[in-house]
């Protein structure tokens, strides 16, 4: 009884914060992925209100206030304000934006608000929320002892699903939600408003998402926490897909499912677990993602889509062979060169950033080549740096060699495949979700798994049995009942071999995550110590410059060319009779392969494995920062590398060192140091709204000058050259260098363009002229007078199309 009774306060809370989610996604098409970053951000505020003696801030009273009046302040003024806010700064502009624009730009909220909160709440000082009414309130409820929070986390719950339900069926408003959801052209016809109902919408689930965030902390220890407090919000994930993002009352019993599960599921008498699993706790945590994932394997086949022809469609301009082996040549040329002028320090961040941008090319293959969305990323990574780990050996003096790389990329190879279960059926939002769900699986399963040893038996069996089931449903659905039916008795059998088996009773784990931390050695190849860091970076690049021409290399044949057919049009290839579950299996296989020898290399340059260099919202980062840069450019995974694991920390450095320094500008200049931490996310934020990335830009701004404009370029290496060889001299430091290379890749291009103006689609100086100089109006022109070059200018400037190239 005292679980079922938990479980059902679990499950209370649960539907909370889902039915927040389901309001919100069903009302604008926009799945917030950062609803649990915002209860958890509402729940600091309550803290600072409720409990922070010392808070100061402006035009609000100072100390602790009442319990109540904190709570109606954060839920009816503060969570609303942040819902409204951000529907209007942000959701509203993507509403009919692409499906990785809808995915990014939350995800980067999530971001943003994760470091805000660090920011703002040092995460060096304790934040502690007590239960309502307080830890001595306590009721007997059919022999369980529950503490008043718990009723009133109850009756919240069952207040809300009958609020909701009058709300929806028998107010204006909420007649207006569901006819957004049915049809929102025609509720536009009506006369209704869709945008400021959506405005609503969002305000009344960051307000139920702020709820949940409070109520779920006291009965979980009562500590704040940004990240675990978010991952716990993200719980609810689950219990939304039960109702398929659309029904309230299937939510509400997805959140009870969840809920008890939980808590009933590992425990005696009603554990469905023998005595001796001993994986219960590890298991049990990651619950609501293993339900999540198979939810959605069970949901409905995913309709095959045709092209869909947007104003913001994706650009990526395909590099010739030529090209491609040219600029990987240079990038190994240029990182030979800054091995001979860097200082540790920076050597060591561009070292993370090129072993960054190689598991980031996993990611240009799946999302830019393929169409397909994965957040599981640096799980992968981290899998690869596991087996790396355990294959080389636990003594600091072994070093990897070839093989232990190759057993790594297919180990990750063939998890892949598994993780590509959901991927033969679903896409854009659910895979993204079912990929989030495998991440945070790996991390509670894998990445903390700690313990000494583990009993093989019978957890053995249960991974049999799961796989068996899948296996089962797959042949029943695909080739009959009949088929269907051997596979069971197939499965079966397997299991009771398995279960009969001594070995396998026997059988204990190795310690998988030894002290949470596994430190893995740098490789000795060909003969060569790559120890040292110069060293290592030339590996760096040279593995990334063999991958990325891979990579340009499978693109520009007919499998890269079936990879964009199915991207563009899934329903077009199928007609065909393209193998389209063939090539998502190849494709996620690759990447996965990609990641694994990323995984391998990284955990060698940061020196360890942990679980929150691996985490999944790494692994977001990274999806907002390749995006943002350019999902279908292997320079992008680089950039992205580069903004991961380098720019960002050298900019909070500089201002740093300049903050100490300069006295008069120090509080300043901290002040931006901090807000460097935010910076990334409110980049993703800004500019993850252009689906080909920023390098789109800048690629056109610099392609004439490397095609057509070549004295321009030979001065510009020239220059480049030049102050290399000062900086290996020690006539000019590496910032000067820096600066200096950063000038000229400014200036170049313009310098191209006014020496060169038709390079640029621009007329020459002597032909501009204003095309209504003459009098013509412009819907004249062509009849009045011909058209000529200056029209065609002034054509390019209005529509944005000559700086672009497209």
């Amino acid at each position: 009884m005292n679980l079922l009774v938990n479980g059902l306060v679990t499950g209370a809370i649960f539907a909370i914060a889902a039915c927040g989610l389901v309001v919100t996604y069903s009302t604008s098409g926009i799945f917030n992925f950062a609803h649990g970053a915002l209860g958890m951000f509402c729940a600091y505020v309550y803290w600072d209100l409720r409990y922070n003696a010392a808070r100061d801030w402006p035009l609000v009273p100072d100390g602790p206030w009442p319990a109540p009046v904190a709570l109606a302040t954060v839920l009816l003024v503060v969570a609303p304000l942040l819902g409204a806010g951000l529907y209007k700064a942000v959701i509203g502009g993507i509403v009919d934006s692409s499906e990785i624009v809808k995915l990014v730009v939350p995800i980067s909220v999530l971001l943003a608000l994760i470091s805000l909160a660090n920011w703002i709440w040092k995460t060096d000082r304790p934040h502690t929320i007590q239960p309502f009414f307080g830890a001595d309130h306590q009721v007997t409820v059919f022999g369980v002892v529950l503490l008043w929070h718990d009723l009133t986390v109850v009756a919240v719950a069952v207040g809300l699903a009958l609020g909701l339900r009058l709300l929806l069926y028998r107010t204006r408003t909420g007649v207006a939600m569901r006819a957004v959801v049915d049809d929102r052209p025609l509720l536009e016809l009506t006369g209704g408003r869709p945008d400021r109902t959506s405005l609503v919408s969002w305000m009344l689930g960051v307000s139920l998402s702020a709820l949940a965030g409070i109520l779920i902390t006291p009965f979980n220890g009562g500590s704040l926490s940004t990240t675990l407090l978010t991952l716990l919000v993200i719980n609810a994930f689950a219990a939304a897909m039960f109702g398929r993002l659309r029904n309230l009352p299937l939510t509400f019993v997805g959140a009870i499912v969840l809920g008890l599960a939980t808590r009933m599921a590992f425990e005696r008498p009603t554990g469905l677990m023998p005595t001796s699993f001993d994986w219960r706790g590890n298991l049990r945590v990651a619950v609501p993602m293993i339900l999540l994932f198979v939810v959605l394997l069970v949901l409905p086949q995913d309709r095959l889509r045709g092209a869909v022809q947007r104003r913001d469609r994706e650009r990526f301009a395909l590099p010739s062979g030529r090209d491609a082996v040219v600029a990987g040549a240079a990038f190994l040329v240029i990182t030979f060169g800054l091995t001979r002028i860097l200082e540790p320090s920076p050597l060591l961040l561009v070292s993370n950033a090129v072993a960054a941008g190689i598991i980031l090319l996993s990611l240009v293959l799946l999302v830019g080549y393929a169409g397909e969305v994965s957040l599981a990323t640096m799980a992968l990574a981290g899998i690869g740096g596991t087996v790396l780990f355990h294959h080389v050996g636990r003594d600091a003096a072994d070093r990897a060699g070839p093989m232990a790389y190759l057993i790594a990329v297919v180990v990750c190879a063939l998890v892949g495949a598994a993780m590509a279960l959901p991927a033969l059926r679903l896409r854009g939002l659910y895979l993204a979700l079912a990929t989030a769900a495998f991440s945070l699986g790996v991390e509670q399963l894998v990445f903390k798994e700690f313990a000494e040893s583990r009993r093989i038996y019978p957890a053995s069996l249960v991974v049999l049995a799961g796989l068996g089931a899948l296996v089962t449903w797959s042949v029943a659905r695909s080739r009959g009942l009949r088929a269907g039916t051997a596979s069971l008795a197939v499965s079966a059998a397997v299991i009771v071999l398995a279960a009969t088996n001594g070995w396998l009773q026997r059988e204990r784990w190795s310690p998988i995550f030894p002290n949470g931390n596994l430190t893995v050695p740098r490789p000795r190849l060909l003969g060569i110590d790559f120890a040292p860091q110069a060293n290592f970076l030339l590996l760096l690049s040279t593995v990334f410059v063999a991958v990325g021409l891979l990579l340009v290399g499978l693109r520009r044949g007919a499998y890269g060319r079936r990879l964009t057919a199915m991207k563009n049009s899934p329903a077009a290839c199928a007609t065909l009779g393209m193998d389209i579950v063939r090539l998502k299996l190849s494709v996620f296989m690759l990447s996965a392969a990609v990641a694994g020898l990323g995984g391998c290399l990284y955990a060698q340059q940061i020196g360890s494995v942990t679980a929150d260099r691996f985490s999944l919202f790494e692994s977001m980062s990274l999806l907002m920062l390749l995006v943002v840069a350019g999902a279908g450019f292997v320079s992008g995974g680089l950039t992205a590398g580069l903004l991961y694991g380098a720019a960002f920390v050298v900019l909070q450095n500089v201002l740093v060192s300049v903050g100490e320094n300069q006295e008069a500008f120090g509080g300043s200049l901290r002040w931006l140091a901090q807000f460097t931490a935010v910076l990334p996310a409110l980049i993703g934020i800004g500019l993850g709204r252009n689906p080909s990335g920023f390098l789109s830009d800048l690629f056109a701004d610099h392609r004439p000058l490397f095609r057509s404009v070549k004295p321009v370029l030979a001065a510009w290496v020239a220059a480049e050259v030049v102050l290399w060889a000062l900086a290996v001299r020690g006539t000019i430091g590496n910032w000067t260098f820096a600066l200096a290379t950063i000038a000229l890749a400014w200036a170049a291009p313009r310098a191209a363009a006014l020496l060169r103006p038709e390079a640029y689609g621009r007329p020459p100086v002597a032909a501009r002229s204003s095309p209504a100089a003459d009098g013509v109006p412009l819907e004249l022109v062509g009849i009045a007078r011909p058209f000529g070059d200056a029209d065609r200018h002034e054509m390019e400037r209005v529509l944005d199309l000559g700086e672009r190239g497209w």
